[in-house]
């Protein structure tokens, strides 16, 4: 599919990416009788509390067998000085019960629940990667080892996965270009991320959607890097007019998108590949498509749907990349040879700020200021209210600086004095001590040093 700028040329974006369509498929009042949601209701009830109760087993399993295996190293002895004997034979039929619950019977269906291995989520770990060392820049390994830390797909297996895992090998190039078309929004829509407490993978919708390209438009209307198409941006808070239109706007169009994922993850109780799923062609088709299989005795989950076609790959290709993305050699080498890329920062304009100060402030030529910011048009004022401006970090600053009424909200880096300890600093930058350890790798109980660095993100 090709994607078009805003001033109608083709963007340089790989052919290989697709578009969102939330238009066609989306469930309005009347497409569906009550009862029909009700069954639909039910279906994804009875599949996410199976998922749950297969999870509970699983890790029953598991810590009975890490039991059995530490009194075989130990040679633990019970009360009477004999050692503790170890029922294999409940062992194993805990795992026998595992893999019943996965063939369970639903609505006259036998297939094994696909996603019941990953279940709901509760959201991101801490971060367990290298912590950043530097402002305006991004540092490859430690951002990209926190996003693999993070990541659910990775667990996924099926067939078109597969497919789609050796034809991202064929052409190596692709998953390099599109991770570093990333790499320049990627503390932005990291953070964002972890604050909507979602998982990681959702960085890799906007590789599919737009290739990362901010100005991209699908010939059905969808646009930004997330591919919204009017009526959904309108939903979760975007401003579109001729003066502005959010969806270029990286800032408001993620937190749109990550809007509609909560209401997506929700409606379809913690099931991601339908989440993903209804984010490409509307929940209301694949609620219709749920609902088809059940009447006629089908699969439920979401390889079983009939989707269309451009669904059925998209999904899989999701998976794919996170799959490799979850592979430390897939992104390694090559990419850190290159140059690092520079990092936006965030800047918070208040209602009051003119657009045209903040170009004129932030010491860039005009048009960088807008590609940056393809929301914008030059020499027109957007509608007064309050924006989030993305730059490099120094001129964010500068912005910040000689602007009154905005506000630098991007990564800082601080430097430990003498007599700092991470309790101190998170009060005096305004942010929880638990977020401070988080993001650097730390608990709240270790000892700093003086000179070590830490970062500090918007919170």
């Amino acid at each position: 599919m090709i994607f078009y700028s805003r001033a109608g040329e083709a963007a340089t974006v790989n052919a290989d990416v697709g578009a969102f369509d939330g238009g066609s498929g989306s469930v309005g009042a009347g497409d569906l009788p009550p009862s029909d949601y009700l069954i639909i209701e039910e279906i994804i009830s009875r599949r996410a509390k199976l998922a749950e109760q297969e999870k509970a087993e699983r890790e029953k399993v598991q810590t009975a067998m890490e039991a059995a295996e530490l009194a075989r190293a130990q040679g633990l002895e019970d009360g009477k000085g004999k050692r503790r004997r170890v029922d294999k034979n409940r062992i194993l039929a805990k795992g026998k019960l595992i893999e019943r619950l996965r063939m369970q019977k639903g609505r006259g269906h036998t297939e094994p629940l696909e996603l019941a291995d990953s279940g709901p989520i509760a959201g991101p770990k801490p971060w367990t990667g290298k912590p950043l060392r530097t402002i305006g820049k991004v540092n490859r390994e430690g951002l990209w080892s926190h996003i693999r830390s993070n990541l659910i797909l990775t667990s996924v297996e099926h067939d078109r996965v597969q497919s789609q895992i050796e034809e991202f090998r064929k052409h190596p190039g692709r998953v390099t270009y599109l991770t570093r078309k990333a790499e320049p929004f990627l503390n932005h829509i990291v953070g964002e991320i972890g604050r909507k407490g979602l998982p990681l993978d959702l960085v890799i919708v906007p590789m599919v959607e737009s290739g990362f390209e901010p100005t991209a438009v699908s010939p059905k209307a969808a646009a930004g890097l997330w591919q919204i198409i009017p009526s959904t941006g309108v939903q979760h808070g975007l401003t579109v007019s001729e003066e502005y239109d959010g969806r270029y706007d990286v800032h408001a169009s993620t937190r749109a998108a990550l809007s509609y994922f909560k209401h997506l993850i929700g409606l379809f109780k913690g099931d991601w590949l339908m989440a993903l799923a209804a984010y490409n062609c509307g929940e209301g088709a694949v609620q219709r498509a749920i609902l088809a299989n059940a009447k006629a005795g089908k699969g439920t989950s979401f390889w079983d749907l009939h989707l269309p076609a451009e669904t059925q790959a998209y999904v899989p290709k999701i998976v794919a990349l996170a799959r490799l993305i979850g592979d430390p050699a897939t992104i390694s080498t090559p990419a850190r040879k290159q140059a690092n890329t520079t990092e936006l920062a965030s800047v918070e304009l208040g209602a009051q700020v003119r657009l045209a100060d903040a170009v004129a402030a932030s010491g860039l030529p005009p048009e960088a200021f807008f590609r940056m910011n393809p929301a914008f048009k030059p020499d027109v004022e957007p509608p007064k209210q309050a924006y989030t401006i993305l730059l490099p970090s120094d001129n964010a600053q500068l912005v910040a600086a000689h602007v009154p009424g905005a506000k630098f909200v991007g990564t800082k880096t601080i430097v430990v004095k003498k007599g700092d300890t991470l309790a101190r600093l998170a009060k005096k930058h305004g942010v929880p001590p638990i977020k401070l350890a988080e993001w650097n790798g730390l608990t709240t109980d270790t000892a700093l040093t003086p000179g070590q660095e830490l970062l500090v993100f918007p919170v």
